[in-house]
């Protein structure tokens, strides 16, 4: 069980305009090192679980996206990782990520949709086109509605590796927000 960290979890004045201003906030080292560890250890048994798998499918409540580069597996994507990996909805339900997320959206309320878990090996070949995650809310066909004008949701990510040139960053686009829609022509970032 994590320790109730409510009011240190809270974003400050400038943080909330950062969000809204250039897109996205960042806290760096917000968990332990022992708790790092034990989200690595899940990746880890997500790794080998999917080692275990022939193709995509559901395993104790985990979808696993898998593909194959060269003859080897490729792991895509664990959807709702936390349905076999335990520890990883502890950690969606910590206030550190659920305080903020309630701040942005002005709600006493808040549902967790996703709990996923990425991987980019070395040689995978595993990209993730440049894109808004809001059409991953939308699924393009207009079911998605903004209900409180603040973008009704937030995405929240924790980096458990490094990220450099050679293992595959995030990028963001600040200011993005302020774009609205965007489609982009593919992995190269330009817009259409």
């Amino acid at each position: 069980m994590m320790p109730d960290r409510s009011r240190e979890a809270e974003l400050s004045t400038d943080e909330i305009r950062q969000f809204f201003e250039v897109g996205w906030v960042t806290r760096p080292a917000l968990f332990g090192t022992d708790e790092v560890l034990s989200m690595r250890a899940c990746f880890d048994e997500l790794e080998r679980t999917a080692g275990r798998m022939t193709d995509t499918g559901f395993h104790e409540g985990a979808y696993f996206v898998l593909g194959e580069k060269a003859g080897r597996q490729v792991i895509k994507r664990v959807v709702w990782a936390g349905g076999c990996q335990r520890y990883l909805l502890e950690v969606g339900r910590d206030a550190r990520l659920t305080v903020p997320s309630a701040q942005l959206l002005r709600s006493a309320a808040i549902d967790q949709l996703l709990n996923q878990a990425h991987f980019k090996r070395p040689r995978d070949g595993v990209v993730f086109d440049w894109h808004q995650d809001i059409t991953h809310r939308d699924k393009g066909n207009g079911s998605w509605t903004d209900v409180n004008g603040r973008g009704s949701y937030v995405q929240t990510l924790i980096a458990l590796d490094e990220m450099t040139p050679d293992s595959g960053p995030l990028k963001f686009i600040p200011g993005s927000p302020k774009c609205g829609r965007v489609e982009f022509n593919g992995h190269d970032g330009h817009a259409a």
